[in-house]
């Protein structure tokens, strides 16, 4: 019996030091290319002007451009100054926020932090997709510890939640605060013009709650850089709401603008003017062919940088 127990010992320790030696390099070389991904070893050790934030928006452009810089190339270009662009796809408040601890807890800071908040990170469609929760990204952002890293991804190992997209798709989908069926009914390409329609309602008709998760990133991160003295400029992006309007409706407009409305409430309790770019832009600003976006075409993103410049200029001054 000792004999059996004791075995069952060694074979548990030797099980866990191979899941060691196979995990540990693994999980380094994890660390470092999280590390490269969002520049955290760059925004701590250099001395920072600009620091622009962004996701698909800031770097996407249209086949027939002819600029393709991003957004932050194009803002280094006619402001002169030093701009460190932080964007991927899908990236949204919560990242956002956990940039600003970590920002604040820099010993050199930068001259100015520009955030942006993307209408349809809010919906159905982005806001509880697994694969868009950057959950190990914001981990990496608030604590390089390899410890945590490392007991994160053997408990990983031991649960991993296949249900997550299942649940996503049985989220509900709505049209302001009537349900139109649930994400797994607006999960298709595409091809005519009532499904166009359905993307447009799936991607920006929700009714937004003053108490959303990704407001709250938004209070935090605006609470973060005014406590440790870092300038911000906070701005919504644009949206193509005049093809938004002919597919759906002059409701899309009006669902849209409430909502905006509910981001600029947080005026009201917060030292920021939000920059609102939501209605600024017809279609000839927008590159989506197929799926309504917010992907902007080389002039749209010379006009939300230019404005932007004016905003820098004044903050300047």
């Amino acid at each position: 019996m000792k004999n059996d127990v004791m075995r069952f010992i060694v074979n548990g320790l030797m099980f866990i030091a191979v899941l060691i030696i196979a995990v540990v390099p693994i999980e380094l070389k994890i660390q470092k290319d999280l590390h490269e991904m969002l520049k955290l070893d760059q925004l701590a050790s250099e001395d920072l002007d600009i620091v622009f934030f962004g996701d698909s928006v800031m770097h996407n452009y249209a086949a027939n451009d002819t600029d393709k810089r991003s957004m932050a190339e194009l803002l280094e270009n006619y402001s002169k100054r030093d701009v460190l662009q932080i964007s991927q796809g899908a990236s949204h408040l919560g990242i956002f926020e956990a940039y600003s601890e970590f920002i604040c807890r820099m010993e050199k800071k930068p001259s100015l932090v520009i955030v942006p908040i993307n209408l349809r990170s809010f919906s159905a469609e982005w806001d509880l997709r697994p694969q868009y929760q950057s959950k190990k990204e914001i981990e990496a952002i608030r604590s390089s510890s390899l410890s945590m890293q490392f007991i994160n991804r053997i408990k990983k190992v031991f649960s991993e939640d296949s249900s997550k997209m299942d649940t996503w798709k049985h989220t509900p989908v709505y049209l302001n605060s009537t349900q139109r069926g649930f994400v797994k009914d607006y999960l298709f390409k595409p091809s005519s013009i009532e499904d166009i329609k359905s993307k447009y309602v799936f991607h920006y008709l929700y009714g937004l709650d003053k108490d959303h998760r990704k407001l709250d990133d938004l209070r935090n991160l605006i609470d973060n850089y005014q406590n440790c003295g870092v300038p911000l400029i906070v701005y919504i992006t644009p949206i193509d709401h005049e093809m938004g309007d002919f597919y759906v409706g002059e409701e899309f407009s009006q669902i849209v603008r409430n909502n905006v409305e509910t981001i600029k409430s947080i005026e009201n309790t917060h030292d920021i003017k939000i920059q609102d770019f939501t209605f600024d832009l017809d279609k000839t600003f927008f590159d989506h062919p197929e799926t309504p976006n917010e992907h902007l075409n080389e002039k749209g993103r010379i006009y939300v940088v230019k404005y932007l410049l004016v905003q820098i200029l004044k903050e300047k001054t």
